[in-house]
């Protein structure tokens, strides 16, 4: 992957610009450590081996651009041929095996962040078993991060919705990618 490839899109690096409190036992914050550029292909390959126990994995498919304080890690998931990587889905893998499409694209995901929910968070919002009426659901504008939402109605004014929505769409469109994920760990060798 060259340095080119490395730069993140212009709006997420934006965001990640402004910088993610992880709370003061007071609030909630966001635990979200966005990296200055993508990981590289060696990195990415070595992560998602470790992260499946399959060594046969490359990870070509994802850019990866940020972690979380467990060990999680959250990236695009290049899944859509032909499409910039900014419309491509946002994936979460945790450090317990999570593996949520949080966002359909980067605009969705500005949202997110705009509202003051990191990624391990958002993919509660995934889990079937939770209550979904909880504390991170927003409720009203203007988002609890003004500076973030900032940035979301510059680069993706239709886009606002709020978390909740935002992850229920992007599963609807990719139910199937914790599965897809799951089969990965089989350590068998990835289809040809």
């Amino acid at each position: 992957m060259s340095t080119e490839h490395l730069q993140l899109p212009e709006p997420l690096a934006a965001a990640h610009r402004l910088g993610f409190h992880h709370g003061d036992g007071g609030g909630q914050g966001v635990d979200h450590d966005p990296f200055e550029s993508f990981w590289s292909a060696q990195e990415t390959a070595g992560w998602i081996r470790n992260w499946t126990g399959n060594p046969h994995l490359e990870g070509r498919e994802f850019r990866m651009f940020g972690e979380e304080g467990s060990g999680g890690v959250v990236g695009f998931w290049m899944v859509r041929g032909g499409v910039p990587v900014e419309a491509q889905p946002v994936a979460f893998f945790g450090s317990e095996g999570e593996r949520v499409v949080l966002a359909r694209d980067l605009a969705s995901f500005l949202w997110l962040l705009a509202d003051d929910i990191g990624p391990w968070d958002a993919a509660l919002f995934a889990d079937p078993d939770l209550d979904h009426d909880s504390d991170l659901e927003q409720e009203e504008e203007p988002w609890s991060r003004a500076d973030i939402a900032e940035v979301a109605r510059r680069y993706a004014p239709d886009a606002a919705r709020t978390a909740r929505q935002i992850v229920l769409e992007a599963q609807a469109e990719f139910p199937e990618f914790g599965d897809l994920v799951q089969g990965w760990c089989d350590c068998s060798p990835p289809p040809q």
